[in-house]
């Protein structure tokens, strides 16, 4: 009886035991050709947290069909190494969960909670219930196994298509955000470029110090007659130096206050994510606003290049020296207002003034033909 029951079961796990294989073998080739067109920009805890679990779930999928395919003596092993896999699911997905809550390069919505995280700990609860029951009461109990191992596979299937989705949305908003164009006063809307996402508090460090030396490598041929140019409502490159340096005191001053609000929801964006969101913020922006902030920026009388380039170097150093006495986890906890993107978390004001630098750059390069 109990042999004529798992064989009526053949079919059902041959279907969804070679699925599973062959979805294994598809991610590696999606992971990998994601990996070579550079659109892999997340932390490995990310990874660990969204995109290893997928081929975790087609390979117990693939597990349990084996498993009752197998030729046993008697249902009692079978049972038990059913279960053990359920159980040893169960404690990975939970592991999951806490890298998902751990992670910073992006923030999981709803769906997100529910195909990562309970769908996966259901069905591998229901696995390891199954299997112990399976000697017990064997059609019921071979039902539960069944459906589980199928929403493992749905679950694959689903975050699979999820991370190719997201990856062509996020390439898709960087396209956008480039074609962007210049706004009034010379403070041009945002553009994204092409330099590497920061996510953690070192990986910004870097990028600020990165854009540092980037910017005094551009401005050290220039001379000043090149440079010391335009006024308040027409931005020369020397207005751009300056504005950048007055942004990065800002924010130091203000990593410094020690006196920083809570952040109401205490989680951060991506890089990608703030980039979309100042496109708009700035799009959505007067003319007059752009004006009136721009007159703010004034360079002053006898300026020279290199006396610019060496301030905004030190600024720059002031404001990563202030960011590294943040530990990393602080970042998402405190908040800064941005003048049109509101309310920010630390984490955030420091990406955007990562960005901010590239963009500014960029602007400066396009205006000198370089």
């Amino acid at each position: 009886m109990h042999d004529a029951a798992l064989k009526a079961w053949e079919s059902f796990y041959v279907i969804v035991g070679s699925s599973a294989g062959a979805l294994t073998g598809l991610q590696f080739v999606v992971l990998t050709l994601i990996s070579e067109s550079g659109r892999i920009r997340g932390s490995a805890e990310t990874l660990s947290a969204f995109g290893s679990p997928t081929v975790v779930h087609f390979c117990l999928a693939l597990l349990v069909s084996a498993i009752l395919s197998t030729p046993w003596h008697g249902l009692g092993p079978a049972g038990v190494a059913v279960a053990f896999s359920g159980v040893g699911g169960f404690i990975y997905s939970v592991a999951v969960l806490r890298r998902a809550l751990r992670q910073r390069d992006y923030r999981p919505v709803l769906e997100d909670w529910i195909w990562h995280a309970v769908l996966p700990i259901l069905a591998y609860a229901a696995l390891a219930l199954g299997g112990l029951q399976v000697s017990r009461t064997l059609a019921s109990a071979l039902f539960v196994i069944g459906g589980a191992t199928l929403l493992l596979v749905f679950v694959g299937i689903h975050n699979a298509w999820d991370t190719v989705t997201y990856v062509m949305v996020d390439r898709a908003r960087e396209k956008q955000a480039g074609a962007a164009g210049t706004t009034a006063a010379g403070s041009p809307s945002v553009s994204s470029g092409r330099a590497p996402h920061p996510a953690t508090r070192s990986e910004i460090v870097a990028a600020l110090e990165s854009n540092a030396e980037s910017i005094a490598t551009s401005f050290s041929p220039l001379p000043d007659t090149v440079v010391v140019t335009g006024d308040p409502e027409h931005w020369g490159p020397a207005h751009h130096l300056v504005h950048l340096t007055m942004t990065s005191k800002a924010i130091a001053r203000g990593l410094r206050s020690g006196t920083l609000p809570l952040h109401p929801a205490g989680r951060s964006r991506s890089y990608g994510e703030l980039i979309e969101v100042a496109t708009t913020s700035l799009a959505s922006a007067s003319k007059e606003q752009l004006l009136e902030r721009g007159r703010a920026v004034v360079v002053a009388p006898g300026a020279s290049r290199s006396g610019l380039v060496e301030e905004l170097v030190r600024a720059s150093a002031e404001l990563r020296a202030a960011a590294e006495a943040w530990r990393d986890e602080d970042l998402d906890r405190h908040a800064l207002t941005h003048p049109y993107m509101g309310t920010l978390t630390v984490r955030e004001m420091l990406l955007f003034c990562v960005f901010h630098e590239r963009h500014h750059l960029k602007r400066v390069r396009a205006s000198l033909g370089r």
